[in-house]
């Protein structure tokens, strides 16, 4: 059960908080939780912002 978190704290529509309570809630729950913090990216801009990073933490998430 694992679970990854990409977020950044310049999205205007998704507060950064929530998602890092979010995070805590799921690993207090008994997930494997990593967090993923872009900067300078918008709601859902990460891929554009560094798609090599992006790549790598779906890739890495997949393959466990």
């Amino acid at each position: 059960m694992r679970r990854c978190y990409v977020f950044s704290k310049e999205d205007k529509i998704v507060k950064w908080q929530d998602v890092v309570e979010h995070a805590d809630e799921a690993e207090e729950g008994g997930w494997l939780v990593e967090r993923e913090v872009f900067e300078g990216s918008g709601h859902v801009g990460h891929l554009v912002a560094d798609s090599d990073r992006y790549w790598r933490i779906v890739s890495k998430l997949w393959t466990g």
